[in-house]
């Protein structure tokens, strides 16, 4: 499953910042959550989970010039991406690496990560992993929901293995009560795209490099002909959570 995904992201480099509105709205409101909880705490180094193409950082970066930044992601191809970004900054420091399996040698001051850790494999243990190397985390992950639009369409034509399933708010609160917190908010969001068509879905998640897409070789080639065929016009739901932890 992580090669899936770390080749997914490496293809997705070019197109990701064609599709990523909702993402980059994301990673204001995960930053505005930060400020509002934290008292415009100041933190001097910061830690990026799954950077991507910098969209995080990119805010962190409007109030926080001077901290230090150690940027990661799973994929080689969107950090060479944001090496590139961010290549006049001398304060930015990089590690190619699954968060899950990465040592982490430094405490930071703030570990952020926006729509990332929905795809790792034991959620508690990464939060819990997170948390104790960091005075605050800030997190935003897919809830439960989560394109189920677009699940139900896929249903329809007996096409599986194409969703992942997300964590429910539930689930993630008894995570963060376990770590026993000194305080911690959530808030949940949710937003809609309208697509004119499955073709359009498609598309859309293949340039963002959320296509877990294992319907291309398991299922009826039958299905997938007549899932394309479908011209009706279909919505893609994101449900998120925004977590901000203090230790």
């Amino acid at each position: 499953m992580k090669n899936t995904i770390k080749k997914n992201f490496n293809r997705a480099t070019s197109t990701y910042n064609e599709v990523d509105d909702i993402q980059k709205k994301s990673s204001s409101i995960l930053i505005e959550n930060f400020n509002s909880f934290s008292e415009n705490f100041i933190p001097n180094k910061i830690l990026d989970i799954g950077c991507g193409t910098g969209n995080l950082t990119d805010i962190l970066l409007k109030y926080f010039i001077n901290s230090t930044y150690y940027l990661n992601d799973i994929s080689e191809s969107m950090l060479n991406f944001t090496k590139n970004k961010y290549k006049k900054y001398h304060n930015f420091y990089y590690e190619l690496d699954d968060i899950e399996s990465i040592k982490l040698s430094n405490d930071y001051d703030l570990i952020a990560s926006n729509l990332c850790l929905q795809w790792v494999c034991d959620l508690e243990k990464c939060i819990k992993k997170l948390f104790n190397q960091s005075k605050f985390l800030a997190i935003s992950i897919l809830l439960e929901e989560t394109f189920s639009s677009w699940s139900k369409v896929l249903e329809k034509y007996d096409i599986h293995g194409a969703i992942k399933k997300y964590p429910s708010i539930d689930y993630i609160k008894k995570i963060i009560n376990k770590l026993n917190p000194e305080k911690y908010h959530i808030s949940t969001k949710s937003f809609n795209i309208n697509f004119e068509n499955n073709v359009s879905i498609m598309k859309y998640l293949q340039k963002l490099g959320a296509n877990t897409a294992h319907y291309n070789k398991r299922n009826n080639i039958k299905n997938i002909k007549n899932l394309i065929s479908d011209k009706s016009s279909c919505i893609l739901n994101y449900n998120i959570a925004y977590l901000v932890i203090k230790k």
